[in-house]
């Protein structure tokens, strides 16, 4: 009797394992699948006169992981969000107008990078960054590429 208790005590870590691996598993590929969904939506990019944002589009493109669309000249394109997965602006001091760009952006619920040099962005626009909750400024474009991986496998967009 004592031995088929202390039997069945000892399959308790065996079971503990069992129960933890199958849980890592299910939020690993919970991860992966929110992943895939949102790689199939596309990637917005705003142009400005201070950054050539052809070449970061072109590093995002050569990822091969990423829809994007062309980058546009001008932020009017905000009104054109609907599927998208994030938002992605070349910052240029003065030409680039944050306020509407955060306010397009959080009236959708998506995400926006700012891709500006160390030190570039004006406190005004940094606070206006750091209001939005989901905004994120990027100094290089292997930080942007971190960024928007970084994302598209957590954020839960809205169906």
């Amino acid at each position: 009797m004592i031995e088929k208790i202390i039997t069945s005590l000892e399959t308790i870590p065996l079971l503990g394992r069992l129960f933890t691996f199958l849980y890592g598993l299910g939020f690993v590929c919970k991860k992966d699948f929110r992943l895939i969904q949102n790689l199939g939506r596309p990637i917005m990019i705003i142009n400005s006169s201070g950054k050539d944002m052809d070449l970061i589009a072109a590093h995002i493109r050569d990822a091969g992981f990423f829809r994007l669309e062309s980058p546009s000249k001008t932020d009017q394109n905000l009104d054109r969000l609907t599927k998208h997965s994030i938002v992605v602006v070349g910052y240029t001091e003065g030409e680039s107008d944050v306020n509407k760009i955060i306010s397009a952006v959080k009236a959708k619920s998506l995400p926006v990078i700012f891709f500006a040099e160390q030190g570039e962005i004006s406190e005004e626009d940094k606070k206006a960054v750091y209001g939005y909750s989901y905004a994120e400024i990027a100094n290089s474009p292997f930080r942007l590429m971190n960024l928007i991986f970084s994302i598209l496998s957590t954020y839960k967009f809205n169906q």
